[in-house]
């Protein structure tokens, strides 16, 4: 993967939280994976990763589906998902995420804190303050009302649906059908649709109609296997 994504794409502010990650992870010990992701880049995302073997992630791998949890926090001006509980490679995590934003404020990056608290939760009763933790769906997390979309969320939105797309184009003249129907599965897998407009906006960038981004995204829900789709499509 290093040859997609060059040291001239990489941000410099992102660089400048590897101590940041590096001091957080020795801290807490082997327990603790740190990661930062590049959300420029969303099909590869992570920047950088300390202890990905506790999730079995590694530089380069692709955002996790907790990720449209903080789309929808951001609709709520919030940049921080904090103590969530989530379960990945036979592994317990308390886990938090925030936006990374750059000298403008716009979203270039996540950061990414996920304990594993298998062995806290054995000795629960001595540590319940540090094991405690909700469930996602107790965060009150509520879709946003229509014409209410904020800015921010606006921007991530569209450049997440940009950042895919470019890169799954590279060098290519024109997508295929195969290459629209991936990227809109990519997208659905983040929660992208549930933004208001971004059927749209998607329709438009592939030179295609929203009934046909609405089609794909059939096919995709009743065939969630991608090499049969790319057949079906060929």
């Amino acid at each position: 993967m290093k040859e997609l994504i060059s040291m001239n794409d990489e941000h410099p502010l992102l660089s400048l939280m590897i101590p940041i990650a590096d001091i957080i992870a020795k801290t807490i010990g082997d327990n603790c994976e740190v990661a930062i992701h590049d959300l420029t880049h969303p099909k590869h995302s992570i920047f950088y990763i300390v202890n990905g073997s506790l999730t079995g992630r590694k530089k380069y791998d692709g955002l996790s589906p907790a990720f449209n949890e903080l789309v929808q926090l951001a609709t709520l001006h919030e940049d921080n998902l904090v103590n969530y509980f989530d379960s990945e490679n036979g592994h317990l995590f308390k886990c938090s995420k925030s936006l990374i934003r750059d000298e403008n404020q716009h979203i270039i990056g996540c950061f990414c804190i996920n304990i594993a608290i298998d062995n806290y939760l054995q000795m629960k009763s001595t540590i319940d303050s540090l094991c405690e933790t909700q469930h996602i769906d107790n965060l009150n997390v509520q879709k946003t009302q229509a014409g209410n979309l904020d800015s921010n969320i606006s921007e991530l939105v569209h450049d997440m649906i940009i950042n895919t797309y470019s890169e799954l184009k590279g060098a290519k003249s024109k997508l295929s059908k195969a290459d629209k129907i991936e990227l809109v599965r990519f997208l659905n897998d983040k929660g992208i649709f549930r933004v208001k407009g971004t059927i749209e906006m998607v329709g438009e960038l592939l030179k295609i109609s929203k009934f046909t981004v609405y089609s794909y995204l059939e096919q995709i829900k009743s065939n969630s296997d991608p090499a049969l789709i790319s057949r079906s499509s060929s």
